[in-house]
């Protein structure tokens, strides 16, 4: 009986440890991602991913598209079919199989409709605070946008900066009257603020195109004058007495320095230490990439970074969204000669581009003023119109009825939303992609 019992102990024991070696059997297939179909497309679309060590049991797989899940709706040892959720954005596929994670390439969606609204402004010239279309602005410019979802408007016309808020609600912040004043809130002096810019500590920094400055306003509201005397010119050196030509559009990098488009052909810096260099440009307007001391620009205006250090600029007059690299070059990232086409970035054509915004999924986002259009590169290098149909006007509405006149400063808000500032229509429009 004691043999029985020993005999049956060590077959059971055998047997676990045979199914054991069968579990960790390496000639399995491993988790890899060979490969997915289609590469882009909107909402819904379904997309076949290849490859191995995938479980035929969808519940024990996940696949995320810009972080965001997708459906699975068949799967096998080497294929998983699963659906593009909604507005996914553009990013990387990723694979989840028993806890371990493969990421693939790039799935590139498309946004296959918009719907724009008016946040604020009645379209009449004017400088009245008040909610949505009570308010309202005189040729809104540049926009900012802080961490609680409010944006800053620079009301080139009005030489007032103004904030509005997620709600709508329209107050005016600084200036008031035309001039060059430091002090507190309203009895500061603007003329001609463009551009704004806002820091990780909700500073808030102005072009004051006019008054060839660059100024500040903190969370107190006082506002200050960081670089420039006031007098036109291109001096580089200390701050306080730097000159500037009509500054523009603004930036800042990740470690507080700020970058001006000097309106006419060059970008300058301004270090945290308070000193002015011309980062690009010559002293004529033109059209050259390469080293950046040699290359050319001609009226530099949007500019934004991004996570890899890359500065894009909207070169206006050449119709062109230019990149300069950490290593010190100017490329062309999009746009070939003046004009309106999508498709690939070389192929594209703008006409005047005015700003640029970047969302979730590594888009640029630019509204291109002489074609009364929102425009999206992807980092893939793909150019597509997102809202507004060229004809200048006014008009909410979807992605093929909207009209927009004279588009200006854009933001992205966290949720994605676009808002966009109209110059000629003196309005703040917002936009949700579908």
């Amino acid at each position: 009986m004691k043999s029985i019992f020993n005999e049956r102990f060590f077959l059971s024991i055998t047997l676990l440890f045979l199914a054991g070696c069968k579990k960790s059997d390496p000639a399995a297939p491993s988790l890899a991602i060979n490969g997915f179909s289609p590469s882009h497309g909107p909402e819904a679309t379904t997309v076949v991913i290849t490859g191995t060590g995938f479980s035929a049991t969808p519940a024990d797989d996940n696949v995320t598209l810009n972080n965001k899940t997708a459906m699975i709706t068949s799967a096998s040892s080497t294929q998983l079919v699963a659906t593009v959720p909604r507005q996914a954005g553009t990013g990387k596929i990723v694979v989840t199989v028993h806890g371990k994670t493969l990421e693939g390439g790039v799935f590139t969606y498309d946004y296959s409709d918009a719907q724009v609204t008016t946040l604020a402004g009645s379209g009449t010239i004017g400088t009245a605070d008040g909610t949505g279309t009570a308010a309202s602005f005189n040729s809104p410019g540049d926009l900012a946008i802080d961490a609680n979802g409010n944006l800053y408007v620079a009301d080139v016309g009005a030489s007032t900066i103004r904030e509005v808020t997620p709600a709508g609600v329209v107050t005016t912040i600084a200036g008031g009257r035309i001039g060059f004043l430091d002090g507190a809130s309203l009895n500061a002096r603007f003329n001609g603020p463009n551009g704004l810019t806002i820091d990780a500590a909700g500073n808030l920094y102005v072009t004051d195109g006019s008054n060839n400055a660059i100024r500040k306003i903190d969370h107190a509201g006082n506002v200050t004058t960081i670089a420039g005397t006031g007098v036109q010119g291109n001096a580089n050196g200390p701050a306080a007495t730097a000159q500037f030509a009509y500054p523009d559009g603004l930036t800042m990098d990740g470690a507080g320095n700020i970058y001006v488009a000097d309106h006419f052909s060059r970008i300058r810096k301004i270090t945290t230490q308070g000193m002015v260099s011309t980062l690009t440009g010559m002293n004529t307007q033109g059209y050259l990439d390469g080293p950046l001391a040699s290359a050319q620009f001609a009226v530099p205006r949007g500019m934004l970074f991004d996570s890899s250090g890359n500065l894009f600029v909207c070169d206006q007059a050449n119709s062109l969204i230019r990149k300069i690299t950490p290593a010190g070059n100017a490329t062309t990232w999009a746009g070939s000669t003046p004009g309106f086409a999508d498709g690939s970035a070389s192929a594209a054509q703008f006409n005047y581009p005015f700003a640029m915004a970047t969302d979730s999924s590594g888009n640029l986002l630019v509204t291109d003023g002489q074609n009364n259009c929102i425009r999206m590169i992807t980092p893939a290098g793909m150019v597509s119109t997102v809202a507004g149909n060229r004809t200048a006007g006014y008009a909410d509405g979807n992605k093929a009825t909207t009209r927009f006149s004279g588009v200006t400063g854009i933001v992205v808000g966290k949720d994605g939303s676009i808002y966009v500032a109209e110059f000629l229509n003196h309005r703040i429009r917002k936009i949700v992609l579908e």
